[in-house]
C-alpha cells in the first residue's frame, strides 16, 4: 500500500465523536495469521456464554441433539459469568461433545475469538447461549460443504420477539448467494476455518458481526444458501439490539464501518460498485441504530462519513443500479446534503 492510499484512510476523527463515545481503533486483521493444525473434528460449534442463565439449558440441548452422523464439538465460552449461567446445566457439560473453556470477561468478541482459536473442526459454526437450533440444523449447513467448493453457507431462521408478555415469531430467509445477500449474522452459518486465518471479531465494538458481510463473505470461495430454518433467534428485552439507541456506544456502528474499510484495505478487497451498494446500505442501519443520539453528534457523523465516501467511492466507481434510493443518498453524500442525506435513509429499506 503507498503513502497515499494509506493516507486516504486516516482520516482525522472529529473530536466531538471521540468524546461522545470513544473509537475503539481495534482492527479485526490479525497481525499473525492463524495455522492450523490438520481437522480433528468436521465441526466445531462455538458458544459464548454471559448471562444466559434461563435460557443456557434449552441451548445446549438443542445442540446436543443433532441429526447428523458430522463429528463434531461443542466449545462452550464462560466469559466470566457473574450469574454463573452453566450452573444450570452442570449435568450437560459431562458430554463428551462439550468442552468448557472459563476466562475473565472479554465480550462476545473475545468470547468467540477463544474459541476460534481452540477449534479443532474443519468448519465452524457460531451460536448465542440465548438462542438455540434445530436438529437438523449441523447437518443442513454442512451437507452443501461436502463438495469442497463451498467455503460458507447459510440458511433461514426464525426470529421470537418478546413484546408485552406475548412471544411473536416470524421466519426469516438466509438470504441469497453472493457476499452481500447473505444476512449479516455470524449464526445460521457455517464457516471453513480458513476464512479466519487472518481475521477475528474486533473487540471492543457493539455489533461485532459487522465482519461477516464486509470482510468474511467476500473473501469466501463459494457461498450457498438455502432457506431451511435452523436457528431459532430470541429477540429479548435487555438485549444489544433492542437497546442499542439509547447508549453513546450505538455510534459503534460507524465506528466498526470505518474499520471495515481500513480492513478491507489490508486484506486487498476492492470497493467496487457491488461493495458501494452494501456500503450505503449499511449507512442506512447506521443512520436507524443512531436514531437516539444528539442532533449535533448525527451531523458530525455525517460530515465525516461523506469525507469517507467521497474518498473511497468516487463517481468513477458508481454505476447507476437498480436502488434508486441508494443513488440518491450517495448523491446526498457526495453534495454533503445533510437533510437530503436524513430524508433517504428514513425511506430506505
Amino acid at each position: 500500500m503507498g503513502e497515499g492510499e494509506r493516507g486516504k484512510l486516516e482520516l482525522e476523527i472529529p473530536r466531538g465523536l471521540q468524546e461522545f463515545s470513544l473509537y475503539p481503533n481495534t482492527s479485526a486483521v490479525l497481525e499473525t495469521p492463524r495455522k492450523y493444525p490438520k481437522p480433528q473434528k468436521t465441526v466445531s460449534v462455538i458458544l459464548p456464554v454471559y448471562r444466559t442463565k434461563a435460557y443456557i439449558r434449552q441451548c445446549l440441548e438443542s445442540l446436543l441433539n443433532q441429526e447428523t452422523k458430522a463429528d463434531y464439538e461443542i466449545i462452550v465460552v464462560e466469559d466470566g459469568c457473574p450469574d454463573q449461567t452453566l450452573s444450570e446445566a452442570e449435568d450437560l457439560l459431562a458430554d463428551p461433545k462439550i468442552q468448557v473453556i472459563r476466562q475473565e470477561n472479554k465480550g462476545l468478541s473475545g468470547a468467540r475469538n477463544t474459541g476460534i482459536d481452540r477449534a479443532a473442526g474443519e468448519y465452524l459454526v457460531f451460536v448465542d447461549s440465548d438462542d438455540y437450533v434445530m436438529p437438523w440444523m449441523l447437518e443442513t449447513l454442512i451437507k452443501p460443504m461436502r463438495s469442497g467448493q463451498m467455503d460458507l453457507t447459510a440458511a433461514g431462521y426464525t426470529e421470537r420477539k418478546e413484546r408485552n408478555g406475548r412471544t411473536q415469531e416470524r421466519l426469516l430467509e438466509g438470504g441469497k448467494a453472493g457476499p452481500h445477500g447473505i444476512t449479516g449474522f455470524a449464526w445460521a452459518k457455517a464457516f471453513h476455518r480458513g476464512l479466519f486465518e487472518r481475521i477475528r471479531f474486533p473487540e471492543g465494538y457493539w455489533f461485532e458481526d459487522t465482519i461477516i458481510k464486509h470482510l468474511i463473505a467476500p473473501m469466501a470461495a463459494g457461498i450457498f444458501c438455502c432457506e431451511q430454518p435452523v436457528y431459532v433467534y430470541r429477540n429479548r428485552k435487555g438485549s444489544i439490539s433492542r437497546n442499542a439507541g439509547s447508549s453513546p456506544k450505538c455510534i459503534d456502528s460507524t465506528w466498526i464501518t470505518w474499520q471495515m474499510l481500513k480492513d478491507r484495505r489490508v486484506l486487498g478487497l476492492v470497493n467496487d460498485r457491488a461493495y458501494l451498494d452494501y456500503f450505503l446500505r449499511q449507512l442506512v442501519l447506521n443512520f436507524k441504530r443512531e436514531r437516539k443520539v444528539p442532533e449535533e453528534i448525527k451531523k458530525q457523523i455525517f460530515s465525516w462519513t461523506a469525507q469517507i465516501v467521497r474518498n473511497e467511492f468516487p463517481e468513477s466507481v458508481f454505476l447507476k443500479g437498480d436502488w434508486k434510493k441508494g443513488e440518491r443518498l450517495y448523491r446526498s453524500l457526495l453534495e454533503e446534503n445533510y437533510r437530503a442525506y436524513c430524508w433517504y435513509c428514513r425511506l430506505a429499506r
